[in-house]
């Protein structure tokens, strides 16, 4: 019977009519009941929070005098999930916004001006009123040094008399101060009031003095730190199934559909790439690029003011076309593979880029699949209304209440966009990624097998498992709820596309979530907003128009010609195959030997290179050498602890990191020199140390909250100490006076000094429920000899019990936002310079599988380079995992934790292996010799010395903005001489291989040298300064640097590359090897300089066998 028989019959449309009917009422009348909505009733515009803020500003003098505007309806979401799940539930939620007791909902206008630290942010509740405001003040704006007395006084008079805040039911608990570096005085104060709470939480209002002037009056509500901590439990179980989707995606989608798939296509010549990457890119640039420009008017609540709002702009335009271009990468290589397997999998069904087409449009099949589609869609919505009816009402199930109600969407320019944008995106490219490259992967893998139905069944399944995986990252509980919400629509979805292809899945879920994320504009109002609402009807109804106006084209409707089917389809007519030969390889290019007066003079050079390199490299550092290992800094460690707070190391989890380095280290570099900076190296300015964590991996989450940092210099001192103990441990309530006490005797046993002889920064105390947190700072004047900073002590109490101690430097606040307007000013130019390396990356790699498709390629080099990078990459995760244990979130759950570190330390280094083996095993297949190559090891190993000379030359003349600190992460590593090689020895691999492609690349391009030199100098030179710009700290030191190394480019390629490509790994070794003589030198940390010997050897073991690998090839031919 023909599978599309049952819906030429009248029956069948009008059950699907009558049940898509009945969904819409049941969805229309049970809406609330399944979808828990918090009533917000807004009265206060956008607009009229712009004007009244401006008002209030100039009445009050708060923030710039000249300002921008930007506006927000926000809410606390921490405050309603807390009330939700442990403070009675949406329904106390309600009764503590209709009482008034707090606005968890509320406007928040931001006034601030490029390049003016001084802002101010206010807020008000959705009815108009005044709710607080936070005014920013540089540190260095003057302001009156009152007392405490005095300083009360001011806050709660403007409080009362400026505000309206009633404070007849709150007290006192926290006074704290801070000194400023104007000598100004800030003081805050925070109340709790007496009569009302809300379960756990205590209400609180906090009023900040700067100077004489009230800066800060903030309502909040005081939640327990336990909650915080369930709850980022809770969530990580969200992150984990996500983090498996992402995984089964990248394996199975990715690699096994998108690029094996593809790879057999291409080699069938199945593949329609240009309609593919169209729709891709032509989509991501309206869901990704447009979005992010129409999001502007809300982007500048977080534009930084350090920086112009030119360079924010720019940073903001080019993030969101890099997303873009990625995202429509992704997008289109899906519809590409899914489009092609589905081509060959379902010869019965319409083909996909014809379905739209003059005779196609208008054909009876195309205006059922249509129609069914949009039928479906109400049935889909009817299924997610009563399923969450009955997990919320029967299981107990929980999604945090949300509000239709949205005037950020009236921000934007364009209010329609997202919702059309991004729904077009998610209908098109997730059900070509998670529909129909598995089903029509599986049909094809098992069309033969006598199971085939089988596993057509059982991926049937999976496909719904592992999309609803993709999804479970919202915050639903328990965290498997959105796999199970989708496992019925979703294989209906596939059973769909199993049947009719990939039209009628992709209007239904283009159409569903047109649906959910354009619901806001139906409950807004403003003027102009019906405009925005027939926008979003005539994009609902685009797909059915289209069928509409083919109808009215041809007059009548049609049956879809034979022609149009999958089983019509032909691939181009392809010409009479021949034996495969490197010869034929269209990016092969004719090499002779090199000529001997190219390489005559190499090895005389080359002395001068070694002379150039030893004379202008540096074989010393900045930092302070290790002289311990990671054993001995857990000895040190455990010591300490035993002398503190002795504990039962069985019960604990102990990791490690090592730090060093920092903005601190650049500002007294930049201000002092080097002499100042080894002065306060090692007691304010930390050198490289071991961090040293004690924390638990089971129990509680609660008891997991108390964990031990213990920093440990690299020769073994104690620089800094943490003990962090959960909000409800009781401790005592010490006063001021008994806290001042406590903490001068521990300056004097830990740091050898007193409190009378440094300067009060600041003191903040913490009322909790059962003891007082305290936190002190004080400034050493006199052992610090800048004039601007301070060198500071940081001492934190939890109750009785020391909680931290150690040094810093203060950096001050107008260098940090020079330095951060600096770095967003390069980071333009340091993003666009990554891009333009990783294009010539990922061309060779496209270039590779299309060359594989076609024969030249050699497996055999492929599986080495693999192979060797992928278990490079393992080995040093095993190696260095006590750096990813020390990173663990005391609130997720362990095994949680580790599944997600696993997955994405272990996806991206497959993939770059993977990557790179494709460019190796292309890449002799890109030159043909027509003699023997005969330049010896030993002469191409000398011209990569001279080149490592003029890299030494050009790094002395970099300027030096912060100390030079070799990398240390070995050090913690559990053998680091081999965490040395691990961190290196992949360079022996990625340069060469880049080398190789811009070798490629300017042969191609200039004929071997005969035509468009000056194109191949311009690209070289532009490579020159991409490699410069990668690693960008000056522009004035950036273009010159990068002309030099384009020339060096040119030169290499012209006079050596062009002629003998094999000889490009020893040539790349010898620039590598001089760095790792130079690191050995250096030997930062014990096994530094083992690691660095071994990283030698066995890169020069590399570059030769490759190099001579590349040869054999060349000549004899390699299996393909």
């Amino acid at each position: 019977m023909d599978q599309f028989s049952l819906f030429r019959k009248p029956i069948t449309w009008v059950i699907l009519v009558l049940l898509s009917l009945g969904s819409g009422i049941f969805v229309y009348r049970n809406f609330e009941k399944a979808n828990p909505l918090v009533h917000v009733d807004i009265t206060m515009s956008r607009d009229s929070a712009l004007a009244m803020a401006s008002r209030m500003s100039q009445k009050l003098r708060i923030g710039p005098e000249r300002f921008r505007q930007a506006a927000s309806f926000t809410n606390d979401y921490r405050f309603q999930n807390y009330i939700e799940l442990e403070g009675g539930g949406l329904d106390t939620f309600s009764v503590v916004m209709q009482r008034g007791d707090y606005h968890p909902y509320r406007w928040v206008v931001r006034q601030f001006h490029e390049y003016n630290p001084r802002e101010v942010m206010f807020r008000f509740t959705p009815e108009g009123k005044p709710y607080g405001f936070k005014e920013t003040l540089p540190e260095d704006f003057k302001g009156a040094a009152l007392d405490s007395a005095r300083a009360r006084y001011v806050a709660e008079e403007s409080a009362e008399k400026d505000w309206y805040a009633n404070l007849a039911d709150y007290h006192l608990v926290e006074h704290s101060i801070e000194v400023l570096p104007s000598e100004r005085i800030d003081h805050t104060f925070v109340y709790e009031n007496d009569k009302k709470s809300i379960a756990d939480g205590k209400y609180r209002l906090r009023l900040v003095v700067s100077g004489d002037r009230l800066t800060e009056l903030t309502w909040f509500v005081k939640i327990p730190e336990a909650f915080d901590r369930k709850y980022e439990e809770m969530r990580s179980s969200n992150t984990t199934l996500s983090s498996i989707a992402t995984l089964l995606m990248a394996l199975l989608y990715g690699l096994g559909g998108i690029v094996i798939g593809l790879f057999f296509l291409m080699k069938r010549s199945y593949v329609l790439w240009r309609k593919a990457f169209i729709w891709g890119f032509s989509i991501c640039f309206f869901s990704v690029f447009l979005v992010e420009a129409n999001q502007f008017p809300l982007s500048w609540l977080y534009y930084e003011t350090s920086t112009s709002a030119s360079n924010f702009i720019a940073r903001t335009l080019l993030y969101g076309f890099l997303s873009a271009i990625g995202m429509g990468a992704l997008v289109s290589l899906s519809i590409t593979a899914g489009e092609g397997m589905g081509r060959i999998a379902f010869p019965r069904h319409a083909q996909f880029w014809h379905v739209w087409s003059k005779r196609a449009g208008s054909s009876k099949l195309i205006l059922g699949q249509t129609l069914g589609a949009y039928l479906f869609m109400v049935i889909v919505l009817a299924f997610d209304v009563a399923f969450y009816m009955f997990t919320t009402r029967n299981l107990g199930w929980w999604s945090p209440a949300g509000t239709l109600s949205d005037p950020d969407i009236l921000a934007t320019p364009f209010p329609w966009l997202s919702p059309f944008s991004i729904s077009l995106q998610a209908g098109f490219w997730e059900e070509a990624m998670f529909r129909a490259i598995p089903l029509a992967g599986i049909v094809l893998l098992t069309r033969n097998w006598k199971s085939h139905r089988f596993w057509v069944i059982l991926v049937l399944i999976l496909q719904t498992v592992v999309f609803g995986l993709g999804h479970a990252n919202y915050p639903n509980q328990p965290s498997y709820a959105r796999v199970v919400e989708m496992l019925v629509p979703f294989v209906i979805f596939g059973i769909i596309y199993l049947q009719f292809g990939l039209l009628p899945v992709i209007i239904t879920h283009y159409t569903v979530d047109v649906f959910w994320i354009s619901l806001p504009l139906w409950v807004a109002s403003s003027p102009g907003i019906w405009i925005d609402r027939l926008i979003i009807v005539l994009l609902f109804l685009t797909p059915l128009f289209i069928v509409l106006f083919f109808r009215v084209r041809n007059k009548k409707w049609t049956e879809l010609p034979d022609t149009y089917r999958n089983w019509a389809w032909r691939p181009p007519e392809a010409s009479e195959e021949e034996p495969i030969h490197r010869s034929m390889s269209p990016f092969a290019v004719e090499t002779g030997s090199v000529k001997k007066p190219v390489f005559r003079w190499i090895l005389p050079v080359a002395v001068f290179g070694v002379l150039l390199w030893a004379f202008f490299s540096r074989f010393n550092h900045d930092d302070e050498s290790m002289t311990i290992k990671r054993k001995a800094a857990l000895s040190i460690a455990q010591k300490e602890m035993a002398q503190r707070i002795p504990i039962d190391s069985a019960k604990w989890t102990v990791a490690t990191t090592v730090r060093s380095g920092g903005t601190d280290h650049r500002f007294v570099w930049q201000e002092g020199g080097p002499d100042i900076y080894k002065q306060l190296l090692g007691s304010f300015l930390e050198p490289a140390h071991f961090m040293v964590r004690y924390m638990k991996t089971e129990g509680s989450v609660e008891e997991r909250t108390e964990e031990f940092r213990i920093g440990i210099s690299g020769n073994g001192e104690l620089e800094s100490y943490r003990h962090v103990f959960p909000e409800k441990w009781p401790g005592a309530n010490l006063s001021r006076g008994e806290a001042t006490e406590l903490v001068d005797s521990l300056l004097h046993v830990e740091f050898q000094t007193r409190i009378f002889r440094l300067k009060e920064v600041s003191v903040t105390p913490e009322k909790l429920d059962k003891r007082t947190d305290w936190k002190f700072t004080y400034a050493d004047t006199a052992n610090y000899p800048l004039r601007t900073g301070e060198a500071r002590f940081q001492i934190q109490l939890a109750g009785n019990k020391v909680a931290y101690f150690g040094r810093s430097i203060h950096v001050p606040e107008e260098w940090q936002r020079d330095l951060r307007d600096h770095e967003s000013k390069l980071s333009v130019w340091r993003t666009i310079s990554w891009l333009i390396l990783v294009a010539v990356i990922i061309a060779g790699i496209v270039i590779g599988i299309v060359r594989w498709t076609k024969g030249y390629f050699s497996i055999r080099l492929f599986g080495i380079v693999t192979v060797f990078l992928t278990v490079v990459k393992l080995l040093a995760v095993a190696n260095g995992w006590s750096r990813s244990l020390y990173a663990y979130p005391t609130g997720q759950d362990f095994g949680n934790y580790i599944t997600v570190a696993l997955i994405f330390q272990l996806l991206g280094p497959l993939f770059l292996a993977l990557g790179m083996g494709v460019v190796a095993g292309m890449l002799p297949y890109t030159i043909v010799a027509s003699e023997r190559i005969d330049v010896s090891s030993r002469r191409q190993f000398g011209l990569g010395l001279l080149l490592a000379g003029i890299i030494a030359l050009l790094r002395y003349f970099r300027p030096e903005l912060a100390p030079y600190i070799p990398w240390f992460g070995a050090a913690n590593d559990y053998i680091p001489w081999l965490g040395a090689v691990f961190h290196n020895i992949d360079n022996f691999i990625l340069l060469p291989v880049f080398a190789w492609l811009i070798t490629l690349g300017l042969n191609r391009i200039t004929h071997m040298g005969k035509k468009r030199n000056a194109a191949g100098v311009m690209i070289s030179l532009l490579m020159g300064l991409s490699i410069t710009g990668s690693s960008l700290h000056q522009f004035a030191y950036m273009v010159p640097a990068g002309v030099v190394v384009g020339l060096m480019i040119w030169g290499v390629w012209y006079f050596a590359f062009r002629y003998s490509p094999s000889i490009i790994p020893v040539v790349m070794a010898g620039i590598l090897v001089p760095e790792a003589v130079r690191q050995a030198v250096i030997s930062a940390y014990p096994g530094a300089m083992t690691g660095e010997i071994v990283t030698l050897v066995v890169g020069l073991i590399i570059a030769i066998f490759w190099g001579r690998e590349v040869r054999k090839i060349t000549t004899q031919g390699d299996t393909v």
